[in-house]
């Protein structure tokens, strides 16, 4: 154990780390050329409608107001959908490399495989806080905004992003963040940050799980 706690897990603490780092600076750029596509359009339309009689400007604008539709909103928001989906799995894989060490290195015939419970992230967590017996911090702010993470990761796998106007707990929390919002349909719409806040909430976790690990007796 003291060969875990002195050379693999901090070896492994740091390669997630980097893997989380590596990921937000993705995001961060592909925001910016979001941002860069939206800008250039509307320069473009600036320079094509310059001079123009006000009613002929207004008639192009209506005509070109679904594709910059597109870009402001549809586009972005289906890549944020995106980001979601893929860090939430990186989250899962976070949680599956540490059982697997301990696996790998624990004398117990119980196996990650043999517990129920309803997803990796659940498992991995029964694993470490029945079969390893750490202090999961569960308590911890961000293992409980992970929890609301899930919410709405799942809200988009399950219902394609619809918030059932009966789920005060997601509408308040919804209402409450400055990265989401609803549309008329009530479908949640991610605004830019919201990868990056997810990130730094995972990373964050990652640090307190690995101090719990480490502290482990």
């Amino acid at each position: 154990m003291d060969f875990l706690k002195q050379f693999r897990f901090p070896f492994l603490k740091s390669s997630i780390l980097m893997d989380l780092q590596t990921y937000k600076e993705h995001t961060v750029k592909v925001e910016a050329f979001m941002a860069d596509e939206v800008q250039a359009f509307e320069q473009k339309v600036k320079e094509l409608t310059h001079g123009w009689h006000d009613y002929d400007r207004a008639e192009y604008y209506e005509n070109v107001h679904d594709q910059y539709w597109d870009l402001c909103k549809v586009f972005p928001n289906i890549q944020r959908q995106s980001e979601l989906m893929s860090i939430y799995t990186i989250l899962e894989n976070t949680i599956n490399r540490i059982c697997s060490v301990f696996e790998s290195s624990i004398d117990n015939p119980v196996k990650l495989e043999d517990l129920q419970a309803n997803g990796i992230i659940d498992k991995g967590k029964r694993y470490l806080e029945k079969v390893v017996r750490i202090q999961f911090p569960s308590s911890h702010p961000s293992w409980v905004e992970i929890t609301n993470i899930q919410t709405i990761r799942n809200s988009f796998v399950h219902a394609n992003g619809l918030v059932k106007t009966g789920n005060s707990k997601l509408l308040k929390y919804i209402k409450k963040s400055e990265f989401l919002e609803l549309d008329s349909k009530n479908i949640i719409q991610i605004k830019n940050g919201f990868s990056v806040h997810c990130l730094d909430v995972f990373s964050s976790f990652v640090e307190e799980l690995f101090t719990q690990i480490i502290s482990k007796k």
